[in-house]
């Protein structure tokens, strides 16, 4: 008895596994099949994937050099994170409605706010040709055409 009820729980458990399994296998093959999915094609491209990763060699005299500017990166990435970190818990206690008094919590949550609505590009344009006078961007031209189209304003670049 106690054979069977553990080979019955042993089904039972992977019933949810096997549930998905036998719906997900029959979408996929159908999904292969109506894209065309050919399997020989996939073969011959791992193959020369394969070829080609054999054949890349890098040059390792070079690494030396590499070195110190991919720690800066590191490190620039940290500081980063650092400082992303404090400024957030800034912003978080500043936003709450049982620890800030009424006026910074308005207005933090109206920046907060503003700063989800507006993509990221369109703030990066703004400040990069606006403020750093296109150095970001490349020159004067980018500045020009970043103040004429973003809605109109004249955000006193030139």
């Amino acid at each position: 008895m106690s054979a069977i009820s553990y080979s019955q729980r042993g089904v039972y458990r992977y019933r949810k596994g096997l549930l998905v399994l036998g719906v997900i296998a029959p979408l996929t093959v159908g999904a292969a099949w109506v894209c065309g999915v050919r399997l020989d094609f996939l073969w011959k491209g791992l193959a020369d994937s394969a070829v080609f990763l054999v054949r890349l060699k890098p040059d390792w005299s070079a690494f030396p050099e590499m070195l110190q500017p991919a720690l800066e990166s590191v490190l620039i990435a940290l500081v980063g994170t650092l400082l992303g970190t404090v400024l957030s818990l800034f912003f978080a206690f500043a936003a709450a409605s049982n620890i800030a008094p009424p006026w910074l919590r308005n207005s933090i949550r109206f920046l907060l706010g503003m700063e989800r609505a507006l993509p990221e590009i369109v703030i990066l344009l703004f400040f990069g040709g606006c403020l750093w006078d296109g150095l970001v961007f490349g020159g004067d031209v980018a500045d020009d055409r970043l103040c004429r189209n973003v809605g109109q304003i004249d955000c006193g670049c030139h």
